[in-house]
Parts: C-alpha cells; structure tokens; sequence
C-alpha cells in the first residue's frame, strides 16, 4: 500500500482485490454517512453518491438522473 499527500492531506491507495463483502460492507457505510449527512448537494455528497454507484450498480442507473439535474 501506498500513501501519498496532497494539500496536506496523506491519502493511501487501495487495492483492487476487494472481496464481494468487502464492497458491500463499503457500500453500507456510504448508504448510512449519506442518509445522516445535513448537506445533500454538497460536493462531498456528490462524490459519495458516485463512489456508491461504483460500488453498488443497482444506485448508479438511479443516481445518473439526480447527478445530471
């Protein structure tokens, strides 16, 4: 695993090799920080929604209409 720093921030890179319920456990945890978030149209949110659609492709047909809005 690597890490790199961008505008102070240290992000690390994640492997590919996700099992299935590793994506699922993921895709749970955007689901819940997504309903409890007080921002809906923040830029934040956007990319939580995009990365959930990734995760999970049953969101992302749905999630292309609200995006594009």
């Amino acid at each position: 695993m690597q890490a790199h720093l961008r505008d102070g921030v240290l992000y690390w890179e994640m492997s590919e090799n996700l099992t299935d319920q590793d994506r699922a456990d993921l895709a749970q945890f955007l689901r819940d920080a997504i309903a409890a978030d007080f921002f809906p149209r923040s830029k934040r949110m956007r990319r939580w929604k995009e990365l959930l659609a990734k995760l999970d492709p049953s969101v992302g047909a749905r999630l292309e209409t609200v995006l594009a809005t």
